[in-house]
């Protein structure tokens, strides 16, 4: 090690390489259990799954209103504390003056507020193709099943995600121990 191990640390599989602090210590020099220094390491900051639904169906967006799309993910999480790192990435097709909103929701509860503006064309006289994404922390605190669901809404005009099929968004889920 570079440096000396302080008291508030333990160590991992007995490696002075491999440490993590534990914060149930009181004290610096109070002793840490087995028990409790398992459990630290048990699923903290760990990936502990990765789901995903891609699709390269065309969608036109008409809505001004945030509307349900086909990108949906019903998971279970390990853990009742477990995070999740919510993302989406959306090709999406604006014209002249014409935007694009996205948003998630757990259950049907919206978990972000948004516009339908987010990706907008401006003024532009020509198409605009670009990729919206967002990446969100949410915390369900429950052990049941959780679903995530894409809403989007259009501004002023027809948006397009995944022009003409050749196109492919998705929305990534990555469920993080506490």
């Amino acid at each position: 090690l570079d440096k000396p191990l302080e008291s508030t640390y333990a160590l991992l599989g007995g490696s002075a390489t491999q440490r993590f602090k534990v914060d149930d210590a009181v004290n610096p020099d109070e002793a840490v259990s087995k028990v409790q220094m398992e459990t630290a390491v048990a699923g903290a900051g760990k990936v502990l799954n990765v789901w995903e639904y891609a699709s390269s169906t065309e969608l036109v967006v008409n809505s001004t209103t945030f509307v349900d799309t086909e990108y949906t993910l019903t998971i279970t999480p390990k853990s009742a504390n477990s995070r999740f790192l919510v993302m989406y990435n959306v090709n999406v097709r604006l014209g002249s003056a014409i935007g694009l909103g996205c948003r998630f929701t757990r259950n049907g509860a919206v978990i972000e507020a948004g516009n339908n503006y987010e990706t907008y064309g401006g003024g532009q006289t020509n198409d605009i193709r670009q990729m919206s994404s967002k990446t969100r922390l949410d915390a369900p605190n429950t052990a049941g099943n959780v679903t995530y669901t894409l809403q989007v809404a259009s501004y002023n005009s027809s948006a397009k995600i995944n022009e003409s099929g050749n196109k492919l968004s998705n929305i990534v889920i990555f469920e993080l121990g506490a």
